[in-house]
């Protein structure tokens, strides 16, 4: 059964959020994390999975008219993790989510998905980052997006780091 955190807003007023998940030792989870409503939103979020965990990620967007939303999403991945990060952006007039995954230790493995829809007027941004520390690691990253209608606009940007330290990569 997922976990929901539900993020609404109906304010003008910028607001920020620092959210902090940590998946315990061979714990096996799925957080979904629902943003609605309308407002301006400047978000931090941690996430460290412990040795063995195994963790679904969830970001939706779906922002009134009118909203932006700046969301940075971390990641630490212990020995031998799953780590599935998916984001969704359907909503808001500016969205950019900026997540990075840190592959720090042994047999850590990342699957990052996203999907985004932008309707005229809308700017949505997405800018995934996988760091390749420690030896026999995995990740994989796959976004798709549509945009319909004047003035819709996406960047995607993806970046992948693989340090000495990190032989028997997989990307």
């Amino acid at each position: 059964q997922p976990s929901f955190i539900r993020i609404g807003l109906d304010s003008t007023a910028a607001q920020a959020i620092h959210l902090v998940i940590t998946a315990k030792s061979h714990s096996n989870s799925t957080i979904v994390l629902d943003h609605q409503g309308q407002g301006v939103l400047g978000e931090n979020v941690e996430i460290i999975l412990e040795d063995g965990a195994a963790l679904n990620f969830v970001s939706i967007q779906d922002w009134k008219k009118g909203s932006t939303h700046l969301s940075n999403q971390f990641a630490k991945l212990g020995r031998d993790s799953n780590f599935k990060h998916v984001v969704v952006s359907l909503g808001g007039d500016l969205v950019r989510v900026t997540p990075a995954v840190y592959l720090s230790s042994q047999g850590a493995s990342v699957n990052m998905y996203g999907v985004y829809l932008a309707n005229a007027g809308q700017y949505f941004e997405h800018r995934p980052y996988v760091d390749h520390i420690a030896p026999n690691c995995i990740s994989n990253v796959a976004y798709k997006g549509a945009l319909q209608g004047k003035g819709a606009h996406t960047v995607w940007v993806g970046d992948v780091l693989i340090r000495e330290s990190a032989t028997g990569t997989s990307t």
